[in-house]
């Protein structure tokens, strides 16, 4: 009798806990959305936000997540819902109508590298009336080379395609892979892409090229990819390099088997033999005179929400979450979680990225991943399809 009792009132604890949360009004939930943002990633955040902002009773607050990947699904939710105080999102490209956001004060910008404003506002206008997206972390992919077999070059400030070529050959007699890089995560593959592309064509020509399928790629990109499967056939990549994952490539680092590695600073800082690995210049086009990074940016987007959606403590509450974000506090905390590192330079103090300090406030412009490039369609199919032509040397294609 008492374990039945017993159950009795945990099944209504129970029932009235759900009761209390599906009971609560729209202007006492914030409700915040990770877009196209990795799983491990968005989970860091939530933690560090809700350690954060823990609302006491009076408050009568809650903070909600929801993960979204689907183009169709944020644009419904933004355009018709109107309910999302906040977005976090990984891509700067939304699906629905700028009008439907709040733009921020063009004085936030103020601290970021001018690759990162470029990126924010396609110019670096004063009278600029602000972006969409606010910048909060950065994830940097950059060229590592191997200390104890690359040492000669680590003086190399400058150098083509033809030069990068030529040291992989020559690194091919002492590293068992003289170039890798995780082939099997789509980011890391599209990323690597533009970045060979950068390396045979100018950086604004990369921005120009327009995919609607891999087959009708266009002078820059084919160059790039040629250039890859040459490197295929002379054993410079791992024969499975475009399906090794983030593991693989862990594991390789620690055997100390790479000659050169292309990698996310993320990736890099989080291998326990990261010291034997040093970061290099990216090749460049004779024909570029500017140099772009390739950089994931992870940045805040404030939605308009319906007005009955709203109250004052809620609104105080999103400025206050946006506030914390973009402090010294905030991006520590959330660099420290997630690994990335902070969109402001005066908050990357760190000294494990103090070499990608210079590398951001010396680059031209953003270098987005291959996916991103106008008229391009779904990134992982664009990712699959490189991988098929990789596997066929080109042939068929």
């Amino acid at each position: 009798m008492k374990v039945f009792g017993f159950k009795i009132v945990f099944l209504a604890s129970i029932f009235f806990f759900l009761f209390s949360c599906s009971g609560k009004k729209e202007e006492e939930v914030i409700r915040i959305v990770f877009y196209k943002i990795p799983n491990d990633v968005a989970s860091d955040m939530e933690s560090v936000l809700k350690k954060q902002f823990l609302f006491n009773d009076d408050e009568k607050m809650v903070l909600e997540f929801e993960k979204i990947s689907e183009e169709n699904v944020l644009k419904e939710k933004v355009e018709k819902d109107e309910n999302i105080s906040l977005i976090f999102s990984n891509t700067i490209r939304l699906p629905f109508e700028k009008a439907k956001t709040i733009s921020f004060d063009v004085s936030l910008y103020e601290t970021f590298p001018s690759c990162i404003k470029r990126y924010s506002f396609g110019s670096l206008e004063k009278n600029a009336e602000g972006a969409i997206n606010l910048p909060i972390l950065l994830n940097t992919y950059h060229l590592f080379f191997n200390n104890m077999i690359f040492e000669k070059y680590a003086g190399m400030t400058s150098y083509n395609a033809n030069d990068f070529s030529n040291m992989l050959k020559g690194m091919s007699l002492q590293a068992k892979y003289p170039l890798l890089c995780a082939g099997g995560e789509d980011e890391t593959l599209l990323f690597f892409v533009a970045s060979i592309m950068q390396m045979v064509g100018d950086v604004y020509s990369i921005h120009c090229e327009k995919i609607s399928s891999l087959r009708d790629r266009e002078d820059v990109l084919n160059s790039a990819l040629n250039l890859i499967v040459e490197w295929q056939k002379n054993g410079y990549l791992h024969p499975e390099w475009f399906r090794l994952r983030h593991r693989d490539i862990s594991m390789f680092m620690d055997l100390k088997e790479i000659g050169v590695l292309f990698a996310s600073m993320r990736e890099y800082k989080k291998n326990e033999n990261k010291q034997f690995y040093s970061l290099m210049p990216f090749p460049l086009s004779k024909n570029s005179s500017l140099n772009g990074l390739p950089i994931s940016v992870f940045s805040i987007v404030e939605p308009i929400q319906k007005k009955e959606n709203t109250s004052e403590i809620k609104n105080n509450y999103i400025s206050k979450i946006i506030e914390y974000c973009i402090s010294m506090e905030g991006q520590k905390d959330l660099s420290d979680a997630t690994g990335f590192n902070s969109s402001s330079m005066s908050n990357t103090n760190q000294n494990s990225v103090s070499s990608v300090r210079y590398t951001l406030a010396t680059a031209s412009v953003v270098l987005e991943n291959a996916s991103t490039l106008e008229g391009s369609f779904d990134p992982t199919i664009l990712a699959k399809e490189m991988r098929e032509y990789f596997q066929a040397n080109g042939v068929g294609y």
